[in-house]
């Protein structure tokens, strides 16, 4: 079966490598904070979508960048999408995702007005608003309505398919609340439907589970980089107070992500005792221990204390994530804590020396500058390749 193909547009800065990224399940485009992260018109294919992804170069704020973008999508889409060796592509458009972002609850006409430009050319092309950032869930509604009153004013013509709130990936509102990834699966279906491809329970199955995986390692990710802010404070690890609530936040958000709630039977106690390992627990200690042990380290206190909570968080998540897998696959039975509890002991103790090793490399031969998003890239590269 053919792939088709969907166009995501949008203003500079309004998500959408962040969106190619989420719905995707992995790092193709480059972010950039504060510019146009994606220069090109870029392809972007992957296993578990039924459609590819064209991101394009955001509108620039002046006149001449506009008219260059505006020209070369329309160019790409007259010359066809479809390379020469690629038999199983189809060479149009079959549906637009129109990227705004939801926290400016704003909608300018001149980029709508750019938009009907764009696809002049697609007849009927099917777009798919996506509010991109949609942090403020309670405005969620008023955005949507926002959305159709402006198609209705300045968007006549314009086949609307959809409007999706989404959040792409996580965000820490504090230490003890993490807002999760959604709107991701809304968006997948949305889109499939516009192209009239029917999945499969099995497929859409794979689909929820392969972005549930994806949606967990954020969530751990997230809370490791805030993690790092802790931990270069002066306070004891791994003891500090908002570092356990910071730890608690994170397991109860990878738990919702997997589908239980923490009041119900044996899950409570689960949360508990994994934030214990992370706090007072085998992670923390053995981490602490491990780490001030790496020889040829002279860096200081806080940057070493900022490397030890990163990875306390990192593999505490990476466990978390482990085990709900498990029980999801019935490898593991929440019924039986004893068991798990020793999974859990058993995959701690495999994976430190590994965790060791990465936060050796990673603080060997620094001159005082560090960040610690390096670090948790490092992490995060090691579980891709897994």
């Amino acid at each position: 079966m053919k792939k088709e193909n969907v166009l995501l547009v949008g203003i500079s800065g309004a998500g959408k490598s962040t969106l190619v990224n989420s719905i995707a399940g992995q790092k193709f485009a480059t972010i950039i904070k504060g510019d146009s992260g994606t220069r090109e018109i870029c392809k972007y294919e992957s296993d578990v979508l039924d459609f590819n992804l064209f991101d394009t170069r955001g509108f620039e704020y002046n006149w001449f960048n506009q008219r260059k973008t505006l020209s070369d999508m329309k160019k790409l889409v007259r010359k066809g999408l479809r390379e020469e060796d690629d038999a199983e592509a189809s060479d149009t458009i079959g549906c637009v995702w129109y990227c705004v972002e939801a926290s400016s609850g704003k909608l300018h006409k001149d980029n709508i007005k750019s938009l009907k430009s764009i696809i002049s050319d697609m007849k009927n092309v099917p777009v798919i608003v996506v509010l991109t950032k949609s942090i403020e869930t309670t405005k969620n509604e008023e955005n949507v309505e926002m959305v159709k009153i402006q198609f209705a004013k300045y968007g006549k013509g314009i086949h609307v398919a959809g409007i999706v709130p989404v959040v792409a990936e996580p965000y820490m509102i504090s230490d003890d609340y993490i807002l999760a990834q959604y709107g991701i699966e809304e968006l997948n279906e949305k889109t499939n439907e516009a192209l009239q491809i029917f999945d499969t329970n099995e497929a859409k199955e794979k689909f929820r589970k392969k972005q549930r995986m994806l949606k967990a390692q954020m969530i751990t990710n997230v809370s490791a980089a805030s993690a790092g802010v802790i931990g270069a404070v002066p306070l004891p690890l791994p003891d500090a107070a908002p570092l356990g609530l910071l730890e608690t936040a994170m397991i109860s958000s990878i738990t919702s992500t997997y589908g239980w709630k923490k009041d119900e039977k044996n899950i409570g106690t689960l949360i508990k005792y994994l934030v214990s390992v992370g706090t007072v627990g085998m992670v923390a200690k053995s981490a602490i221990n491990m780490i001030k042990a790496i020889p040829g380290i002279t860096l200081g206190a806080s940057v070493i204390n900022a490397a030890v909570a990163v990875s306390i968080v990192e593999l505490l998540g990476q466990t978390s994530i482990v085990v709900f897998e498990k029980i999801d696959a019935g490898e593991l039975d929440v019924a039986k804590l004893d068991e798990i509890e020793k999974f859990i002991e058993g995959y701690v103790n495999n994976n430190m020396p590994g965790v060791i090793k990465i936060v050796q490399g990673f603080l060997k031969d620094k001159d005082g500058k560090v960040d610690m998003k390096d670090l948790i890239s490092l992490f995060s590269k090691k579980k891709s390749d897994k």
